[in-house]
């Protein structure tokens, strides 16, 4: 508790009173020497189309990747390929392997003083993909037959 009255300018009373509704919710639980336990995973995952994920999720996301990522500690990657199934699948698994394992290291830092350790946000995404005004283009002229209004209207019979 000491670190979010110092992160945030807190007394001990507003410290309790902002807490408050988090420990009765069983979100914290209290230790000794006003010391807090958080109980919520460091791993969780919102419900997709969870009300937490349609309120939170666009507007995390847009503050998060809204950002030049060009900083001495900033990494942005984004690739755009085209991929058969099985490697969809093996980069997928290797994701969540990447996620498995940041978790782990935050939670072997997780008694470190927070002075130590600095928020930090990593987005891992995977999906088919292709961009929307790309997308259209390859529509109209996927079958110029077709585009035309089908065979007998270009052969003119």
């Amino acid at each position: 508790m000491s670190g979010c009255r110092r992160t945030f300018s807190w007394s001990a009373h507003s410290a309790v009173h902002t807490t408050g509704p988090a420990s009765c919710r069983g979100l914290i639980h209290w230790l000794p020497a006003n010391r807090v336990r958080v109980r919520v995973a460091q791993d969780f995952s919102w419900r997709s189309e969870g009300p937490i994920h349609r309120r939170y999720g666009p507007r995390v996301l847009r503050e998060f990747l809204h950002d030049r990522f060009d900083g001495e500690r900033t990494l942005l990657r984004f690739e755009v390929c085209e991929l058969s199934d099985a490697t969809f699948d093996v980069i997928r698994r290797k994701l969540q392997r990447r996620a498995t394992e940041i978790t782990e290291m935050a939670e072997r830092d997780a008694e470190l003083p927070s002075e130590r350790k600095p928020g930090v946000g990593v987005a891992l995404a995977l999906r088919p993909w292709t961009r929307r005004k790309l997308k259209q283009r390859q529509a109209t002229f996927a079958d110029p037959v077709e585009s035309a209004g089908g065979i007998d209207s270009v052969s003119g019979d």
